[in-house]
């Protein structure tokens, strides 16, 4: 040691060593003394602290690896060093986008004066700064570049090519696809095209966003890919399929009638020469004396045949088959049909008025099922006597009806 101090303290009390320079390694000892004679305590060794570093110029280069990374070349700080410098921050600083956190690598101070910082946006223009640490702090260069691309301290990291390119979408028509897209989300630089592949064709190249993709044949599949380019290189999205919309069905033939009794009709028809899609489903509309066509079956089963009960017999029906595909409908031209005639059914009674002791006026309304055309109506007549089980003669009385 070059220099010794002494202090007396008094026996139990805490002593204060001053006039310690700042961070130079001492030893120390206690030395007890007794009117016997004296005892000395070991050597400890002990440094007092240090403070941070005065100053730290910026960095002496700043050189590009791509545009991700670049290295860094610094040096000490200046100034009077009042302790161990432990440790070297670089810090790069967005000054494109002031509110991102700069982006910081740590070295340890062991003699060496450059590093390689990564983590950087290509096309950004960045301040990086050095800071030299002690266990007391930390003192950083300035950040200040004072708006000049050519200082030391400021560097833009050069393009790449495009990440996060997004696959294009389409609004789709029958014959045409209405194709977009967005920027990418890292483009990297400035976009200077697009490319855009339609089943492995470029129909498309130049800086919109937008492109119409006419003459496709109706509900067709094809195969779209984007690709989005700076001055550097190309970048292609994901693979996405689009199916142009749907039509509904080519022409439908009149279906086929079968009468199998006087209530029942078998239906048959053909698919449609041109489907124009997904067939999803036929359906049956029936109507009969000039009304409205009415559903009378709907399947997504796709049978082509089909049989009608419940009919009504002595009618004749008109008959459509209709084709359907998310694009629409397509109902067939009419067959008619006439079911079988019947007994008429629900005959009510008729209404008798007597007109004196020997005549009657008898009327009468037609069947409400008459199940065919009533050619001839019938009127029977019964004496009753005083028993009731007991009846005169029958007369039969017959009118044409006209």
């Amino acid at each position: 040691m070059s220099e010794v101090w002494y202090l007396l303290c008094k026996l139990n009390n805490t002593c204060l060593l001053c006039f310690i320079c700042l961070f130079p390694e001492y030893l120390y000892r206690f030395v007890a003394l007794a009117a016997g004679g004296w005892a000395a305590s070991p050597w400890q060794r002990g440094r007092s602290h240090g403070t941070a570093p005065e100053a730290v110029p910026p960095p002496t280069a700043i050189q590009s690896i791509d545009g991700f990374s670049v290295e860094v070349n610094w040096g000490p700080p200046t100034g009077e060093i009042k302790g161990l410098i432990d440790r070297y921050e670089l810090r790069a600083y967005n000054r494109d986008s002031p509110d991102v956190p700069p982006i910081k690598t740590i070295y340890l101070a062991n003699g060496n004066l450059t590093g390689v910082m990564t983590g950087l946006i290509p096309a950004t223009r960045y301040v990086v700064t050095v800071s030299a640490c002690s266990p007391a702090g930390c003192t950083e260069s300035p950040i200040n570049d004072g708006g000049d691309d050519n200082n030391k301290r400021s560097i833009t990291t050069p393009e790449e090519a495009p990440e996060g390119v997004s696959p294009p979408s389409a609004v789709s028509s029958p014959s045409a696809l209405f194709v977009t897209w967005e920027q990418p989300a890292r483009p990297n630089g400035d976009i200077t095209e697009y490319l855009l592949f339609h089943n492995n064709n470029t129909v498309y190249r130049g800086t919109n966003q937008q492109h119409n993709i006419t003459g496709l044949g109706v509900f067709s599949t094809h195969f779209l890919v984007l690709s989005a380019c700076t001055s550097v290189s190309c970048t292609n999205s994901s693979q996405v399929t689009s199916l142009t919309s749907q039509l509904p069905p080519g022409p439908l033939h009149a279906p086929s009638l079968t009468l199998l009794d006087s209530r029942t009709i078998f239906v048959e028809w053909s698919r449609p020469s041109q489907i124009n899609g997904i067939l999803e489903f036929y359906s049956i509309f029936l109507s009969h004396d000039g009304a409205e066509p009415a559903l009378a079956y709907n399947s997504s089963e796709l049978s082509e045949e089909h049989t009608l009960r419940n009919l009504t017999p002595g009618t004749t029906y008109s008959i459509r088959v209709a084709a359907c595909t998310g694009g629409g409908c397509t109902v067939s031209p009419s067959s008619q049909a006439q079911t079988e005639e019947s007994t008429p059914e629900n005959v009510p009674a008729p209404l008798v008025v007597p007109l004196s002791p020997h005549a009657l006026n008898v009327s009468w309304t037609p069947p409400e099922t008459p199940n065919g055309e009533s050619t001839r109506i019938f009127a029977h007549k019964r004496a009753v006597i005083d028993k009731p089980e007991r009846y005169m003669g029958l007369q039969r009385f017959q009118w044409s009806v006209p």
